[in-house]
């Protein structure tokens, strides 16, 4: 049984292909380098391969495989890897989306295709267009959130800057006097503004 990237299959044929692995990865990855035996544990994983099989297969123990999965290092290229497979299936995807719409657009169309076809693709084309843009309009709206809860950190984090708090309970009576005397002053100061 193979997993990667949520593709799941109960059949023991060979598991999905991807592209090489870490062919961007050592450039991206800066002073970060990885033995061989790391980047094979790493492609075996991704392929969907069990911790136990993929020590197996690497030549190391199970010990040292849970041992580099807790690595900050090895995480950070496992995810880097992670990541570039990814977005190279939805690019995939993205690139089978035209001729899928064609496909809907021809049986949709098409005299030859039988009515219940055309309107099981017209259901299609409808949902989907439907997800779509409320998924837009849900990504606008959480993008609108977050500029105000940037902005309201923003200036909390301005209005912090400018103000000191003090626990009066640490400071003697004689501290705690001053402090009182000058919060006073800052009041009436405040006042006379006003």
């Amino acid at each position: 049984m193979w997993y990667a990237l949520g593709w799941l299959s109960n059949s023991e044929s060979a598991p999905p292909t991807f592209p090489p692995l870490f062919a961007l990865s050592r450039d991206m990855s800066g002073n970060v380098s990885l033995t061989p035996k790391q980047e094979r544990l790493i492609a075996l994983l991704l392929q969907g391969s069990t911790i136990v099989d993929a020590a197996k297969a690497t030549g190391i123990s199970e010990q040292t495989a849970h041992r580099w999965l807790k690595d900050a290092a090895f995480q950070h290229a496992y995810e880097a890897e992670r990541k570039r497979l990814l977005n190279h299936s939805l690019t995939k995807l993205q690139l089978k989306f035209d001729k899928a719409v064609q496909t809907l657009d021809r049986h949709l169309e098409s005299a030859k295709t039988i009515p219940r076809d055309q309107v099981h693709a017209a259901e299609i084309v409808i949902d989907k267009t439907i997800q779509t843009a409320q998924l837009v309009e849900r990504i606008a709206e959480l993008e609108a959130k977050l500029a105000e809860l940037e902005a309201k950190l923003a200036e909390q984090e301005q209005d912090q800057m400018y103000k000191v708090t003090f626990d009066l309970r640490l400071l003697k009576p004689d501290e705690r006097a001053e402090l009182e005397e000058l919060n006073d002053r800052v009041a009436a100061r405040q006042q006379t503004r006003v």
